[in-house]
């Protein structure tokens, strides 16, 4: 999993990320992660965008930046 830095954060992230700085493979104060994401309960979202924070992930959908739509 390639390594970046950005704002003194060390990143690893499955998903290229061409506009941060390149980094050497490092245990990773971020990691960003491919894959499918549990949603809140339908009645707990107010719109399309929400965070949810838990004791060791954080979760954060953009419908218009972050969401693949399954077909």
């Amino acid at each position: 999993m390639p390594s970046y830095r950005a704002y003194g954060l060390r990143i690893n992230s499955e998903l290229h990320l061409p506009e941060l700085l390149i980094g050497p493979a490092v245990d990773a104060d971020v990691t960003i992660r491919l894959g499918d994401v549990r949603s809140p309960e339908a009645s707990a979202i107010d719109a399309d965008d929400y965070v949810r924070i838990e004791e060791s992930d954080a979760y954060c959908r953009w419908s218009r930046v972050g969401k693949k739509e399954k077909k």
